[in-house]
């Protein structure tokens, strides 16, 4: 949602009305069993306009009317293949912002107890989210909006999810439309989520409308904002150039005064480097070949601790249930200017220590891995990863980089703050559960590549090769498997491809990185996560809250095939802390790692010289 935007062009209504009552709670032993009756009523097919665009709801979208109705899992919703289907276009002559939102017209308990999922005809995907979790209209002029049915408060508004639409062209007369504006059509699912049971929820009702929002771009100025993000978004320097990214691929540089970015719909912000000058203007396609590096922005943010119990060593055997202990990561975007938040216990906000150390509102990460060479390093898909180079060869190359940008290479703590945001509301996760990304088999160490659906990654060795029956580029949607949002918009190779050095090391031992006790003091203290001395690999309690890695327990050790190993419970990733023999953190795991690689895979070496070793860039404005 946008601060500067003061008021509203128009406002359509689809007259969508939804009631929700609990008619019952059935008790057998200590179970409860809730069950409704749930009325959705969309007799006939409406159109209706507003100054700016058009929004008619479609004629052979289901009419939605059950009883009796129990809460359920998103994928009994999905299978029901119950939805309101509806088109937005704009019919103006300037683009269009607009707000899909749902209003709650007697807020109560049970926009907490329902789920809602949003596509749209690109296959994009909102949600499955809870109502009662989700943005709501606050900072608009407009405050009511009145139609047939009364006087409709905008402020209790959720916001399914909001974009631009380009405008139409007209005639002379600007009285007819020779060429029509951008449409969208999204189907829009609702249901009573799985885990309601309170019998508080007992005969309370449910009324809401759709409500679609807009606003001209010739009335935006200034800067986008997203309110969500509270101050920390996008920090742009001169060298970065703000782009969008098509599903198919195509860059063009985006419109800093129109959405380009939206975390609260799992669309992080991408920016380019350019290897000549930035004559584009907004909306212009940008030649792939004029781009030397993506970067994909991380904004500030404080997490509550969940698990910071510290292991002292692995259990023998494997859990009874996988992956039962991964959590849903809680996170509230904070900027710099906010007092910092110091919990250490379960239930405490701890703001992200990569974001304290840097004194940033957030971070610019290489979109792929680090690409190109020690005479000029880049950031691109579908290119080979640059290897080869001890931790300190990577850490000077990375430093003189963009050091106008703060660039450097990742640390440990960063890369926990990617690993957090991907495992929340603004990445993978929904209401429910969270999905583990998909590794980069790509055998040929190709950026931005992920596993096909049916490449055996269940296992150690994973299914490995460079063809296209095992693994597929970023802009396929195997390939936004990859990613840390599920598309386009987020971060690849955390899982596979080449395993990354980052910068954290136990304390007084450089192993075989170039660093020593005589030249690592010449460097800026901020650079670097120093950790406690231990004598094994499975000493976890030397963790430092965020970088996920003592946090992701508890820890087992079994066999997954061919040898013995330590494996968290989050998605059974490999899991070996540094130690004195082995200094150095590498994080993300080999193209080949299979089920033991991901990106809350940790190992540890000598911070040696190795063709199986990159690492990631990262700017820090």
């Amino acid at each position: 949602m946008i601060k500067r935007l003061k008021k509203m062009n128009s406002i359509g209504i689809m007259c969508l009305s939804l009631a929700i009552v609990l008619i019952g709670i059935l008790v057998y032993a200590t179970v409860s069993y809730a069950y409704w009756s749930k009325t959705y009523e969309q007799t006939t097919a409406n159109a209706v306009k507003g100054a700016c665009f058009s929004l008619n709801f479609h004629s052979d979208s289901q009419q939605i009317n059950l009883t009796n109705t129990y809460p359920m899992s998103e994928a009994e919703a999905m299978t029901a293949d119950k939805y309101y289907q509806f088109t937005i276009t704009n019919t103006c002559t300037t683009d269009m912002y607009y707000n899909v939102t749902l209003n709650s017209l007697n807020t109560n308990v049970l926009d907490n107890s329902i789920a809602y999922k949003l596509i749209d005809e690109n296959n994009n995907v909102v949600g499955p989210k809870i109502l009662g979790e989700t943005t709501q209209y606050t900072e608009y002029n407009n405050k009511t909006y009145s139609d047939t049915n009364g006087t409709v408060n905008i402020n209790t508004s959720y916001i399914l999810s909001t974009g631009f639409l380009g405008k139409a062209i007209m005639d002379d007369s600007h009285t007819n439309i020779i060429t029509p504006g951008e449409s969208k059509t999204y189907k829009l699912y609702l249901w009573i989520d799985e885990d309601v049971t309170s019998e508080s929820t007992m005969n309370k009702t449910f009324n809401g409308k759709i409500i679609i929002t807009s606003s001209t771009a010739s009335r935006i100025t200034g800067t986008y904002k997203e309110e969500i993000l509270n101050g920390t978004d996008p920090v742009l320097t001169d060298d970065l150039v703000p782009v969008i990214i098509a599903d198919n691929g195509d860059v063009k540089k985006a419109n800093t005064g129109l959405e380009w970015y939206n975390y609260n719909n799992s669309r992080w912000a991408n920016a380019v480097v350019l290897n000549s000058e930035d004559t584009y203007e907004a909306g212009d396609t940008i030649d792939p070949q004029n781009i030397d590096a993506y970067f994909v922005w991380v904004p500030r943010y404080k997490y509550q601790i969940s698990n910071n119990s510290q292991y002292e060593e692995y259990v023998s055997g494997e859990p009874a249930t996988f992956g039962s202990d991964a959590k849903k990561v809680k996170i509230k975007f904070e900027n710099k200017n906010t007092t910092s938040s110091a919990g250490t216990n379960n239930g405490d906000w701890l703001t992200h220590p990569a974001f304290v150390s840097m004194n940033t509102n957030g971070m610019w990460v290489g979109k792929f891995e680090t690409t190109g060479d020690s005479s000029k390093m880049t950031v691109l898909p579908n290119t080979a990863s640059f290897r080869g180079q001890t931790v300190k060869g990577f850490f000077d190359l990375a430093l003189a980089y963009n050091s106008t940008a703060n660039s450097h290479m990742m640390k440990n703590t960063e890369w926990g703050a990617v690993a957090y945001l991907y495992h929340s509301q603004y990445g993978r996760c929904s209401s429910n559960s969270c999905e583990d990304i998909r590794i980069n088999n790509n055998q040929s160490y190709l950026t931005g590549y992920a596993a096909t659906d049916v490449a055996n990654v269940s296992s150690y060795p994973g299914s490995y090769g460079a063809d296209s029956a095992k693994t597929l580029g970023w802009t396929t949607s195997t390939g936004y498997k990859a990613s840390t949002t599920g598309n386009i918009s987020g971060i690849y190779d955390m899982n596979g491809g080449t395993a990354e050095y980052v910068v954290g090391y136990r304390t007084g031992i450089y192993g075989a990185s170039g660093f020593a006790s005589e030249n690592i003091g010449n460097y800026d203290a901020k650079y670097f996560d120093t950790y406690e001395p231990t004598l094994n690999a499975s000493d976890y309690s030397k963790r430092i809250l965020g970088d996920a890695t003592g946090e992701i327990g508890p820890f087992y050790y079994y066999s997954d095939g061919d040898a013995f190993r330590s494996h968290n419970n989050w998605y059974s990733d490999i899991s070996n802390f540094v130690y004195t023999s082995s200094p150095w953190f590498v994080r993300g795991g080999m193209y080949s790692d299979g089920v033991i690689g991901g990106i809350f895979a940790f190992q540890n070496d000598t911070g040696r010289a190795d063709n199986s070793y990159g690492m990631r860039l990262v700017l820090a404005p």
